[in-house]
């Protein structure tokens, strides 16, 4: 039988800000969040294809289950806000996702 290897992607808007999760059976996921680039507070990593966002949040998971389950705990705009001021870029604190 053959291995699903279908890439999952979703994404939901939460105000300025959308957050995304890839994964696939088999290499696990990413969750990215991502704010326009015009008017972003965070530091980021990369910008999107079109210039227009600027990823500024991303984890990887060794499986599918750990990304979805992150994913699913983004709830608004205000958590992910707070969510970056006290962890700034990508500092321990941002364990809670």
């Amino acid at each position: 039988m053959a291995e699903n290897s279908s890439i999952n992607h979703e994404t939901k808007a939460f105000g300025r800000l959308k957050v995304e999760v890839q994964s696939q059976q088999g290499t696990g996921g990413q969750v990215l969040i991502w704010a326009p680039a015009d008017t972003n507070q965070y530091n980021s990593i990369v910008k999107s294809d079109d210039g227009l966002w600027d990823c500024i949040f991303a984890r990887l998971y060794s499986s599918v289950e750990e990304a979805n389950k992150a994913y699913d705990n983004f709830s608004s705009e205000e958590q992910i806000d707070s969510m970056m001021s006290r962890c700034g870029f990508g500092g321990s604190a941002c364990q809670m996702i």
